[in-house]
């Protein structure tokens, strides 16, 4: 078919949803997002069973009749298609789910044409700051307190253990608020309702709730979903102490095992939460007061390129830290051996706290490679500073960075 060109381009089209519905395998769908199914107790017909994502769910309550594009849940009455799956478990909207089922189905995805339309003339109107996500500020607060109470009931008994597994003692879990929901009703960015379980850790900077995440249990898709969303920066496990280290981890649970087992070496501990979370100035200068940065992300290709975004925005301040094996990440290497977190950070973060063994290599060179680093600053965080409005004094990171810049030598 040749399309007539115009200005405005040749025409556009986006998937014919009712036609890929009745395409798709539904039952192919539920195996890849929730693995085989297993069956449920005293049904013998063609109908396949799953245990519901959506609730506790003792025996399979959630079917699918084989060729039908449908599926429904006995249990909680939740009901719908490929798409309401797929948008449910992967916590997307509805376009990037259909998507997804289009790249899942395979062969060309059949498409409605729709008419070209003019380009704007104007430029269109800024879009104001957005404001909290997901839920409201007062919700999202109530589902904190509700889940950090739940987590030391029955109900969250199985959480617990998973916390408690990691290493994590009691105090750390409530000083933490970390928490645990079996229904998080959000909704995503663009107004559609989802459901999510498992374990809640909110970020708290300031004072201010900025991001609340559900870690689901192993085998639920996504890992982690983020049920509320409010500017967040960094999750802070651990203050920053002006001239001393912090350690950059990788994850919350993981930056929250650090900072209680590092607890008597005196330094702060943040995370941007996730290896796709990359730094930028507004982040790094938070940062400043500290020295050095020891960058800790995981011991895998994801954590690497996290330690290099961090290195290429402050070259002089960081210090690469991969967790020790067999494991990627710190609670691997906490499980190896209890005190093995604190045995490998203390060379580099408190040289005299190091143990004995330790000090005839790592510390020496540690503490040389300090001074030539103090002696001959090789970081430039000027341009850092630089793209900051420095005229407010009530905010710390700018002042700091004023601060900092203002003590280089010339």
């Amino acid at each position: 078919m040749n399309w007539t060109m115009t200005a405005a381009g040749p025409p556009r089209g986006r998937i014919d949803w009712k036609e890929l519905r009745d395409r798709i395998d539904l039952a192919a769908v539920a195996t890849a997002l929730m693995g085989p199914a297993p069956g449920r107790r005293g049904e013998r017909g063609r109908r396949l069973w799953w245990s519901c994502p959506f609730h506790e769910d003792g025996n399979p309550s959630f079917y699918i009749d084989p060729g039908k594009p449908y599926w429904k849940c006995y249990g909680c009455q939740e009901r719908g298609d490929a798409a309401n799956l797929v948008m449910h478990l992967r916590s997307v909207p509805f376009p990037e789910a259909i998507r997804w089922l289009a790249d899942f189905a395979g062969g060309a995805a059949p498409m409605i044409m729709l008419r070209p339309q003019p380009k704007p003339t104007r430029k269109a109107a800024t879009r104001p700051e957005s404001g909290p996500e997901g839920m409201t500020t007062s919700d999202a607060l109530a589902l904190v307190e509700a889940a950090a109470d739940r987590l030391w009931t029955p109900k969250g008994a199985a959480a617990l253990d998973d916390l408690q597994a990691r290493g994590l003692a009691d105090e750390t879990i409530r000083a933490a608020r970390l928490g645990f929901d079996p229904i998080v009703r959000a909704t995503t960015r663009d107004g559609r309702p989802y459901r999510a379980s498992g374990i809640v850790i909110p970020w708290l900077e300031d004072g201010r709730l900025t991001l609340v995440k559900v870690r689901q249990p192993e085998g639920r898709r996504p890992k982690y979903v983020e049920a509320f969303w409010d500017r967040p920066g960094l999750y802070v496990a651990s203050s920053i102490r002006p001239g001393r280290p912090v350690v950059l981890p990788e994850g919350e649970l993981d930056a929250v095992l650090v900072a209680q087992e590092t607890m008597h070496l005196d330094c702060g501990v943040v995370t941007t939460g996730s290896a796709s979370n990359r730094p930028d100035a507004t982040l790094a200068a938070r940062l400043l007061a500290a020295w050095p940065w020891i960058v800790a992300t995981d011991a895998d290709d994801a954590g690497d390129r996290l330690a290099n975004a961090w290195k290429e925005l402050a070259p002089g301040r960081c210090r690469r830290v991969r967790p020790p094996g067999p494991g990627k990440d710190w609670t691997d290497a906490h499980a190896a051996g209890w005190g093995r977190i604190a045995y490998h950070l203390a060379p580099w973060i408190a040289p005299e706290a190091a143990p004995p063994d330790v000090r005839p290599f790592d510390l020496a060179a540690w503490i040389e490679h300090s001074r030539r680093l103090m002696d001959h600053p090789t970081t430039d965080l000027s341009s850092i500073a630089d793209k900051f409005d420095l005229t407010d004094s009530e905010d710390a990171a700018e002042a700091e960075a004023r601060r900092w810049e203002k003590e280089q030598p010339a």
